[in-house]
């Protein structure tokens, strides 16, 4: 059996281990959902803007208490679409970014200079956010993946499609597209659209989020039977994983594109039980203003706040052209039990003395059994050869001062007072350069690379605080290069 077979079998009976117990009815989050008040929450853009038809697919993540950002697909023209991004204080009012479009499309495959950038996953860990998106080339979606450290400057993976249509005869054949990506232990986990009719969604799974393989038993749901509300097309949604079961919403629609969104669950993520109470959101009747009288698109995106699920999803305006903006609904919480937060440490980093290490930590949660902005989290020293000050320990953005050069392992820790986790950073902490004296060109006060190049400039000259004669000989020559580099060596050790 191939090694990638054995590695899915592993984790589908690791995964059936945990959930054995638990029938999928005593487990299913199938509660109706509740339009918020406040929707829509984001529309499109004027004439001329991005996104001037519509807000499609999005990602979406929660950093803090009052940390909420977006990545969505803004849509100038029909198949044509670039990457949006939107931040909130509380999920709810958002706020444009004004730099927007943060990425468009540039390769063949995504259909350049036209073309398609959907984003539908952004993850943070180790302080890179991770995005997964699909484009459009040639009537062909493909998926990609791309990375940033500040969530709005992205580099696109050289290695681009990640994911690519199955072949002539094959169920994802022609089109694959908004990918959700969900990491469970070690390995991610992708539920992709086949974008084509009778469309459906299949399951790819992964190591790094690069290197995917799909499953043997794709697709895992398909359109409904002849008569029911979803015979027309099933086309995915988002999924969220509660440590024992799999949870999505999706859209589907019937042959009079009465379009809604329903609700799946599964114990291992292979095997998937469509509710018996779906759908659970339908277009209003009569119509309510608020964003979806046309009906409902499904991408959706989904948070446990508590005792509340919030599922975030598109909704129709009107059509045609689709008008499309961005939407709330909520639904009681069942049975999901009490998750232990998700933390990041923040990326590695290297130091010079004094200087201290400014620490970037997230901690995200379920907020069971207490809010996200209750959550303990603490900074400690794990490993390192000398004393570590935090300037506030509790706080997820801090900074740590070191006694001395090494390599010290920090870790962030979070717990809700029932479950914990933690996180660690790596710090290298590299010896103070000496104090500036002959030798300091470009009078910062410091001896570093930078006063090699401003010698050379300075040469005949002296440097205006009269510091650029290193070898202290009345002149300023390639002698004092000479001094300044072998300064700085040995300062590194």
């Amino acid at each position: 059996m191939p090694v990638a077979a054995v590695a899915c079998l592993t984790l589908a009976l690791s995964l059936r281990s945990v959930g054995s117990a638990a029938d999928l009815s005593m487990v299913a989050e199938d509660s109706p959902l509740q339009r918020s008040p406040n929707n829509p929450l984001l529309s499109r853009g004027p004439a001329g803007s991005f996104d001037q038809v519509k807000i499609g697919p999005r990602a979406m993540l929660r950093e803090g208490p009052q940390v909420w950002k977006l990545w969505y697909e803004g849509v100038p023209a029909g198949n044509t679409s670039r990457v949006g991004y939107a931040t909130s204080a509380d999920g709810v009012t958002w706020t444009k970014y004004a730099g927007n479009p943060i990425m468009v499309p540039s390769e063949v495959w995504e259909g350049a200079p036209a073309g398609e950038t959907s984003p539908t996953t952004v993850l943070r860990e180790h302080g890179v956010y991770k995005m997964w998106y699909h484009g459009f080339q040639d009537r062909v979606r493909r998926i990609g993946y791309a990375t940033s450290t500040d969530g709005i400057t992205w580099t696109k993976y050289p290695g681009n499609p990640v994911l690519v249509p199955g072949p002539p005869g094959a169920w994802d054949q022609g089109s694959v597209a908004e990918p959700h990506v969900v990491k469970v232990g070690a390995t991610y986990y992708m539920f992709y659209m086949h974008a084509q009719d009778p469309q459906g969604e299949g399951l790819a799974t992964s190591p790094d989020g690069i290197r995917w393989t799909k499953y043997a038993g794709n697709p895992l749901l398909t359109r409904g039977s002849a008569g029911t509300w979803d015979d027309k097309a099933m086309q995915g949604g988002g999924v969220f994983y509660d440590g024992r079961a799999f949870h999505m919403w999706f859209r589907g629609y019937n042959t009079s594109f009465a379009t809604a969104l329903g609700y799946a669950s599964s114990l291992d993520g292979m095997s998937w039980t469509k509710s018996p109470k779906n759908p659970l959101l339908t277009k209003p009747n009569p119509s309510l203003g608020k964003g979806d009288d046309y009906g409902v698109e499904g991408n959706t995106n989904i948070f446990r706040r508590g005792a509340q699920w919030w599922i975030y999803y598109g909704g129709f305006v009107s059509c045609c052209p689709e008008n499309m903006g961005f939407n709330l609904a909520f639904s009681e919480v069942k049975a999901s039990p009490n998750t232990a937060p998700t933390v990041d440490a923040g990326a590695d980093q290297t130091v010079t003395l004094p200087a201290a290490a400014v620490l970037d930590g997230m901690v995200v949660d379920d907020e069971v059994p207490i809010p996200l902005e209750k959550i303990v989290t603490t900074w400690t020293k794990v490993t390192g050869p000398g004393a570590v000050t935090f300037a506030d320990s509790a706080a997820l953005h801090t900074t740590a001062s070191f006694s001395q050069p090494g390599t010290y392992l920090l870790r962030l820790s979070a717990s809700d007072t029932e479950l914990s986790a933690s996180a660690d950073v790596t710090v290298t902490v590299n010896a103070a350069m000496p104090d500036a004296l002959q030798g300091d060109a470009n009078c910062d006060g410091r001896l570093s690379v930078a006063d090699v190049v401003a010698l050379v400039s300075l040469i005949p000259d002296n440097a205006p605080c009269g510091l650029a004669d290193a070898n202290g000989d009345g002149s300023v020559g390639t002698d004092d290069i000479d001094v300044v580099i072998s300064t700085i060596f040995r300062a590194a050790g």
